[in-house]
């Protein structure tokens, strides 16, 4: 037998649930959208720098592969998923690495420090 509270409780407990199913959806295709771009900028340098287009050690290449990977390492750390978050991780933190050292070189190689991020070899 339904009380009538039984009755009143339950569109309540179904606008919730269906709440909570739209707020997941919505969280997974985020995560889904910035998958992509963080993979797209990743490839993205890697086929241009195959193509000859961009220097594997260039501020650009390694900008592109910063973003990508860490954007990815994060991705990965909510997802709870430990071995790409490894390789992420260490792609981002080694490409960081990298671009540090382009952007702390000397200037004498006739390029002025202001340039060095968006310079192009």
């Amino acid at each position: 037998m339904v009380h009538g509270s039984d009755i009143a409780d339950a569109p309540d407990e179904m606008r919730r649930t269906r709440i909570d199913k739209t707020t997941l959806h919505k969280g997974f295709v985020m995560g889904q959208l910035l998958q992509v771009c963080g993979s797209m900028l990743v490839l993205v340098a890697f086929a241009l720098a195959q193509r000859g287009v961009l220097d594997q050690k260039s501020s650009r290449y390694l900008v592109l592969n910063v973003v990508g990977s860490a954007i990815l390492a994060v991705q990965a750390l909510v997802l709870h998923q430990w071995g790409f978050l490894l390789l992420e991780g260490v792609w981002a933190l080694v490409s960081a690495v990298s671009l540090v050292g382009v952007l702390r070189r000397p200037a004498d190689r006739g390029i002025p420090a202001s340039d060095r991020l968006g310079a192009h070899r």
